[in-house]
Formats: structure tokens, sequence, C-alpha cells
């Protein structure tokens, strides 16, 4: 740490500087541990085919906690464009939740072009999707759905009330 204090204040002679380049002295720690992290990060898509890392369980905790940090710093500005635009090119998703709304969306457009309406029985197979258009009903009418979100239901021809599909 005196090292690089001492180099921060332009007072650390320039063969000490070579001497611990050299050697492969971090100078700046923090970047070092975003680096790492980022790498961590390149693995676990490679692994797993995206960058949704869990944000609960212990094998990925430390991993997880860096992503939410990620996302949390470039919603107030604190994060760097070089990247913001690293994480980009990676496939980092910045709104997990949209993505997850997404993804269903997805499934129902499916669906619906497979039976031709959007009638999901509460015991269709995808337990998640069949949620999913149950969840959508109720934010609806608790005024939580965006409008936007209810466009794209209602162009898909979307029955927002289960008792009577038509």
């Amino acid at each position: 740490n005196k090292q690089r204090n001492t180099k921060k204040k332009g007072k650390l002679d320039a063969n000490l500087i070579k001497r611990l380049d050299e050697l492969g002295f971090v100078w700046d720690t923090n970047e070092q541990a975003w680096e790492e992290q980022f790498q961590e990060l390149v693995d676990y898509k490679q692994e797993h085919g995206n960058c949704l890392v869990p944000a609960r369980g212990e094998e990925y905790r430390v991993l997880g906690m860096w992503v939410s940090n990620q996302r949390a710093k470039k919603k107030r500005g604190k994060l760097d464009e070089d990247k913001i635009k690293r994480l980009d090119e990676l496939g980092f998703v910045w709104d997990p939740l949209q993505q997850l709304w997404e993804d269903r969306f997805k499934e129902l457009v499916v669906y619906e072009q497979e039976h031709g309406d959007c009638t999901i029985p509460r015991n269709w197979e995808n337990k998640a999707l069949a949620s999913w258009v149950g969840t959508q009903r109720t934010y609806r009418k608790k005024g939580k759905l965006d409008e936007d979100k209810i466009q794209r239901l209602d162009d898909l021809g979307f029955v927002w009330d289960a008792a009577s599909p038509t």
C-alpha cells in the first residue's frame, strides 16, 4: 500500500516502479478485483449459457453479489462506460425481471402460435408460464402492469378474465 500511495503522489522512483512492474505488481487492486470477477462471469456464462448469476445460494454468492453491484453502479451512473460495454458484449442482463418477462412473453407467443389462443390451463406442463399468465392478470387488476406490456398482451389476444376466455 505504501508503494501504491507513494506512486499515486508521484514520489516513487521510476526504477522502483519498473522493478515492481517486472514482478507483476498490482497498482490498482480494485481494478484487479473487477477483472477477476469479470473473468468469473465469463466462465459462468460458458458453463450456463447466460449471465444470470443467482443472487442467492452459496455456490455463486460472491459472483452474484458482484453482478448485483454492477447493476446498482450502472443505475447510479458510477460504472465506467468501458465496463458497461464489456458487460454488454458478454450478454449481461441489466434488468433480470424485465428479461424474465420477455422470456415468458416469447413462450406465450409460441403457445399462441401452436394452439391459436392464449388460454393456458393452470395445470399446463410449463408451470412457470402458467403461473406467469396468472401473475399478469393479477398485476393488471392491481394496476401494476405497464401499459406497454398490456398492449403487447392485448395484441397477442391475451385473455384477461380467465373465467370467460372469449
